[in-house]
């Protein structure tokens, strides 16, 4: 039974970004309610020798519910640490999520208000992230020249939908804030693993001309759709409120190796 009206945060993390983990995880311990928090899942996208630096800016946030895991330990057949590898652990950390919703950040994220559950899953249940027209011809993710386009297509494709046919699509738009519900995107994965057997484990993976023929969010709007939830579990409405309005996101800190 999935623990309701208590929150995960996920966060797949790497070497070059500790300093931006570090700000992140201090914007959690000022304005984060512990009432709201089951616990802080850091995954570490990264090769096992930097582990221990890792693990040492962990230890600085005891005061926080932390469980923290190397990537490896469960995705054991991942060989690369890359932005693509980023986005297949973003889907399987579900299967270790223990609340009825989680939020996905990323490591440049980071919050500057007071939170509640509610700035995250409103009252009638639906994820804060407002779902966003995908006919703007100027969009940067779903416009026929953006980068993101293919992405979608090939997912819902992978879905035996047609991209194109539909008004709406999941996406984050306000620094990399995502609330996901916990068995939808779970439900996924058992389909995807249905489906692509073998191939599962790097379908993050898999490239067209050097591009990532899928995204996460690709994947995860395009089942939120074949399942009739994308309106059910996110907002159609544009309302400025909510983690919207108390998050922020810069690479400032980002390091090189």
């Amino acid at each position: 039974m999935a623990i309701a009206n208590k929150l995960t945060f996920v966060v797949v993390t790497c070497s070059k970004d500790l300093l931006l983990l570090s700000r992140y995880l201090s914007s959690l311990v000022t304005h984060c309610n512990r009432d709201d928090l089951e616990e802080v899942l850091l995954i570490f996208n990264d090769h096992y020798k930097y582990l221990p630096e890792f693990e040492s800016v962990v230890q600085r946030f005891s005061m926080l519910p932390i469980r923290h895991l190397w990537s490896n330990s469960i995705w054991p057949e991942q060989s690369v640490y890359d932005w693509q590898s980023q986005q297949q652990l973003k889907i399987i950390v579900a299967e270790l999520v223990r609340t009825e919703w989680y939020v996905i950040n990323d490591s440049k994220d980071f919050y500057f208000n007071n939170l509640v559950y509610n700035d995250f899953v409103n009252a009638q249940g639906q994820s804060m992230l407002q779902v966003m027209p995908i006919h703007n011809p100027h969009d940067a993710w779903f416009g026929p020249n953006s980068y993101h386009r293919s992405q979608y297509e090939h997912a819902y494709d992978l879905m035996k939908l047609r991209f194109t046919e539909h008004m709406f699509a999941l996406r984050t738009c306000e620094a990399s804030v995502c609330p996901c519900h916990t068995h939808t995107v779970q439900s996924m994965i058992t389909y995807l693993k249905q489906q692509c057997g073998a191939l599962f484990p790097h379908l993050l993976m898999l490239q067209i001309n050097h591009k990532a023929m899928f995204t996460e969010y690709a994947l995860m709007s395009a089942w939120l759709v074949k399942n009739d939830l994308l309106l059910t579990q996110y907002r159609l409405h544009n309302h400025r409120e909510g983690f919207i309005c108390k998050v922020s996101c810069n690479k400032d800190l980002r390091r090189g190796k």
